[in-house]
């Protein structure tokens, strides 16, 4: 998940240049949830990001349907801190 060296750096609008290292890798995280009498399951994926258009938050959704998890009972996080 973590993009290769020499892309433009999002979130500070004023940077010049491009990402040169990686001091931390991105990473995403995935919490399932199942009810053990219906076996309905719901998933919160939380991604290491600064933002995430609804392509991709369509997609993630798309493939955990795939995996028999209902896109509506999906939610989509992205979240970047400083101290993750």
């Amino acid at each position: 998940m973590t993009p290769c060296l020499g892309l433009p750096m999002g979130g500070y609008d004023l940077r010049e240049g491009v990402s040169t290292g990686i001091l931390k890798p991105l990473t995403a995280s995935l919490v399932l949830f199942e009810d053990p009498i219906t076996n309905r399951r719901a998933a919160t994926v939380v991604l290491d990001l600064e933002r995430l258009g609804l392509v991709g938050s369509e997609s993630i959704k798309d493939r955990l349907e795939n995996a028999g998890i209902l896109g509506e009972s999906v939610l989509v996080l992205a979240t970047h801190t400083h101290s993750s």
